[in-house]
């Protein structure tokens, strides 16, 4: 029998929510939210995890700002 060792990490449920939100509430982060998808498109538009890698530093920044 093989027994990996597994990390144990906590998530917040409410974080995708609560970014959402403060998108759709706050122009200038939607604005930079756009941006960044846009760039990250058209460097390459079938890379879905380096689309999503390079949307997390701003993703993370929003929910620093929002104490989350």
């Amino acid at each position: 029998m093989r027994l990996d060792p597994i990390e144990i990490v906590e998530y917040d449920v409410r974080r995708p929510a609560l970014f959402e939100e403060q998108r759709r509430r706050d122009p200038a982060d939607r604005a930079e939210c756009a941006r960044i998808k846009r760039e990250l498109a058209a460097a390459d538009d079938e890379d879905r995890p380096a689309y999503r890698a390079g949307k997390a530093p701003f993703i993370t920044g929003v929910l620093t700002k929002l104490g989350v």
